[in-house]
């Protein structure tokens, strides 16, 4: 196991731009082939500390070198909603308000790098807490649990050689919000002293 940490007692500094003495500490514990990381936010001061949570795991595509992008999927555990949110990559608003066709064919998302051409997609009502990368044809591949967050995130670059699949506690800043962070979706508040624990898993297959 590998602990990380940061406070802001270390680097006062972080005071200046996020007003609440904090400390976070990013675990990574192996087992066999699987790899379990966790985030500990702790709320050092003495006020409520309201605060989001993005994680950012990657996988490379396609995982061997004979294979191709188009080779691959993501399979997700439920049947999601037939419309997506927008991405508005001009303004870095997410629209959610006139939606897209989500792409995904059942409960797959084949995966081709023109699906990455305009903006990720974002599924900001998701049903899954279980999504795997693996190629169509087969079982093999990785496979992403993440029970504690409600939104996905799945980007790469336009020809990228991976996918990053993101479990997200809450979006980038929506049409429908204000600038107030306590209003926007998913945001959490930990109370002075108290330390809020999410995470996720990534399994081999």
């Amino acid at each position: 196991m590998v602990a990380l940490s940061l406070s802001s007692a270390d680097h006062a500094e972080l005071l200046e731009q996020y007003p609440y003495p904090f400390k976070i500490v990013a675990r990574y514990t192996i087992d066999a082939a699987k790899v379990a990381v966790s985030y500990e936010v702790t709320n050092e001061g003495t006020e409520d500390m309201p605060f989001l949570w993005w994680c950012h795991p990657g996988f490379k595509c396609p995982l061997d070198e004979d294979e191709s992008y188009d080779d691959y999927e993501l399979r997700f555990d439920q049947r999601e909603a037939a419309e997506l949110c927008t991405a508005v990559p001009s303004t870095g608003l997410i629209d959610v308000e006139h939606r897209s066709k989500n792409p995904m064919i059942d409960q797959n998302l084949p995966l081709a790098h023109e699906l990455f051409d305009f903006a990720e997609t974002i599924f900001d009502v998701l049903e899954s807490r279980v999504v795997t990368l693996t190629k169509k044809t087969e079982d093999k591949g990785v496979r992403l649990t993440f029970p504690d967050m409600p939104y996905l995130i799945v980007w790469s670059k336009p020809e990228g050689d991976f996918v990053a699949v993101e479990p997200w506690g809450g979006l980038s800043t929506c049409s429908d919000e204000d600038d107030i962070l306590e209003h926007k979706r998913g945001c959490l508040v930990a109370k002075p002293g108290e330390t809020v624990i999410r995470g996720f898993e990534i399994e081999i297959l």
